[in-house]
């Protein structure tokens, strides 16, 4: 099982996306967080669900589109959990400003 979060960038918007990759046939469960802040403060987006996969095909969900703006930054955590384990994966650290 493999995740990732894909960042999209556009003229003033950024769009994230989870993305999972399973070599076999499965259900799972995830949880996509995407956090928001600012100097006015912090705004968080969550995410929840079950998904069945096919075998060798990615799969995307909980697209989340932040506007850009000079003092924002974020952080995205995305969790997958199925049968036989769990695997998370984290795109930006705090640090990384949008623009």
């Amino acid at each position: 099982m493999d995740c990732s979060i894909v960042r999209v960038n556009a003229d003033s918007t950024v769009q994230l996306v989870g993305r999972v990759l399973s070599v076999v046939a499965t259900r799972i469960r995830y949880c996509f967080v995407v956090a928001q802040s600012s100097q006015s403060g912090e705004a968080r987006l969550a995410e929840v669900g079950e998904l069945e996969l096919r075998a060798n095909q990615a799969t995307d969900f909980g697209h989340t589109l932040l506007r850009l703006q000079p003092d924002q930054f974020y952080d995205a955590h995305l969790v997958v959990c199925w049968d036989e384990g769990e695997v998370e994966c984290r795109l930006a650290p705090a640090t990384e400003w949008l623009h």
